[in-house]
């Protein structure tokens, strides 16, 4: 099965447009962005399409909106009460011909086209894509039990997701149409579309396991469902079946995605070392922090993290799988949530593939950079930490605190 998949990855990307690949040139300060935001300004959009990679949140666009419209309230994702059942498909227009996956794609177009217009290069755009649920409001969900799980009786399982959202499916891989569909995705956005990579959520996590193989009454369907669950048994051939399918799909994924494109597992993104049994070339690593202050970078450890990563993953941002730009509170203008220190800090560390997550633009990030003229050193007697770059910029960190020269006598505070 496998061998089947990858073969139809090969040849499907064999014929799609090419990617755009992450700027790795260190031109400018690489810098990416990773959430939601449920109505894109023309301010917005314009920030978006001068960063180096974009990657967008399942919750981001108005189908979000549609299945949890009151989702600026407060509580969970949804807006709802605390332990609530949110009942989003009864809601006028939460469905498939919302067309998630579409509408993300469509944004990635616009970034694009305004980059090429103003003569920059185009951003890197990862699109988001679960390999657990298929959710009510993608393209996919209107093919229905042909590529859902079904119980033991027929019935479709459903459960909440962690918004609250109810009820949400499950592709069952064991099936080829589920198999496809999946795939369909990545086809319709990477290979014909604007996308250039993926995030993975739920890579490596399976919705249907037995905890007893030899007890099939164990056997069950379920991801979250932590308020709400329904027909969840299954049999141990169908956790066997999709599990082994599962793996093959994602894999496959990946192919279609191609050497020049992303595939991000957020799942794995604990691990420093490949390779993963899912594959991935992008790593987030969260920054390590000074003793005693959780929330100011430790530079020396980050010069040491970043080059670890770099020699395992071809791409690494700097900034954890849970540092994404929040909808409910993303300003409309899209300013740079990283402080003058943290971006020294990132300036010692910095190698090529590396991406500093600020979830937003400074017209700094623009000014020359130029490749490092030397690794980062340290003077012994006074402590400080300096670094110099081909274009003028030079950027100095003692004990915490970090400033950056930019070429053009800017300094960012």
């Amino acid at each position: 099965m496998a061998s089947t998949l990858a073969a139809l990855a090969i040849a499907l990307c064999a014929d799609g447009a090419p990617v755009v690949s992450p700027d790795t040139s260190l031109a400018t300060l690489p810098v990416a962005y990773y959430g939601a935001n449920w109505n894109r300004t023309e301010e917005n959009l314009e920030a978006l399409s001068k960063l180096q990679i974009v990657i967008l949140m399942q919750e981001d666009g108005e189908c979000w909106l549609k299945c949890c419209p009151n989702a600026r309230q407060g509580g969970n994702q949804c807006g709802d009460p605390p332990g609530a059942v949110h009942n989003g498909t009864a809601l006028p227009g939460c469905g498939p011909e919302c067309d998630q996956h579409g509408k993300q794609d469509a944004i990635f177009a616009s970034l694009k086209a305004r980059a090429l217009a103003a003569g920059r290069r185009e951003p890197h755009c990862m699109l988001y894509l679960n390999a657990v649920y298929d959710f009510p409001f993608s393209s996919t969900h209107q093919l229905g039990d042909t590529i859902d799980v079904l119980d033991v009786h027929g019935k479709v399982h459903v459960e909440n997701v962690d918004p609250g959202v109810f009820p949400v499916t499950m592709f069952d891989f064991g099936k080829v149409a589920a198999r496809q569909a999946w795939l369909d995705i990545v086809e319709r956005a990477v290979v014909n579309g604007s996308s250039d990579g993926v995030y993975v959520d739920c890579g490596p996590t399976y919705g249907l396991k037995c905890t007893d193989p030899s007890n099939s009454s164990t056997c069950i369907a379920k991801r979250n469902g932590k308020r709400a669950s329904l027909n969840e048994q299954v049999t141990p051939e169908q956790v066997e079946a999709y599990q082994q399918a599962k793996d093959a799909t994602v894999l496959a994924g990946g192919a279609l995605v191609g050497a020049n494109g992303t595939w991000y597992d957020k799942s794995g993104s604990w691990r420093t070392h490949p390779p993963h049994r899912l594959g991935g070339n992008l790593i987030m690593i969260k920054p390590p922090t000074l003793a005693g202050n959780k929330k100011v970078w430790d530079a020396e450890q980050l010069i040491i993290q970043v080059q670890t990563a770099v020699t395992n993953f071809k791409y690494v941002i700097v900034g954890c799988q849970n540092c994404f730009s929040n909808p409910k509170t993303e300003k409309d203008s899209l300013p740079s949530q990283c402080s003058g220190t943290q971006v020294a800090a990132f300036l010692l560390a910095l190698q090529p593939g590396a991406f500093l997550l600020c979830n937003g633009w400074d017209d700094k990030f623009a000014l020359p950079l130029g490749n490092p003229l030397t690794p980062a050193s340290q003077d012994s007697s006074t402590g400080e930490w300096t670094r110099s770059f081909a274009d003028g910029t030079r950027v100095s960190w003692t004990n915490g605190t970090g400033t950056v020269t930019w070429a053009q006598a800017a300094t960012v505070v």
